[in-house]
């Protein structure tokens, strides 16, 4: 698995094999999910700067942030600021049910 692999060699690998304090990423939520399974077990905090997923909310990542809402708030978000913005009642969004959106 990309995100676990790249993570171990960050933690234990870099800077001539001194590792690291602290990870920064992933750019995906799936290598994020990875790389935050093993950033717990190594107690090493790790920060996103994209991932979304509202998986990676839970206790199970608890050395796990990130800087941008998980998709569960932004979806909720989008609706309410458009409900609000055009003065509309019923919303709706337009939904995928690939890997990405099901995460």
């Amino acid at each position: 698995d990309f995100g676990f692999d790249a993570a171990y060699e960050l933690l234990r690998r870099a800077f001539g094999g001194a590792g690291v304090h602290a990870l920064i990423g992933a750019l995906c939520s799936s290598a994020s999910i990875s790389a935050a399974r093993l950033s717990a077990l190594a107690d090493t905090p790790q920060v996103s700067h994209a991932s979304t997923s509202p998986e990676l909310s839970g206790d199970d990542f608890p050395f796990f942030a990130r800087v941008v809402s998980s998709d569960s708030l932004l979806s909720v978000g989008l609706a309410e600021t458009t409900r609000n913005l055009l003065g509309v009642k019923r919303v709706a969004t337009i939904a995928c049910t690939d890997a990405y959106c099901t995460a």
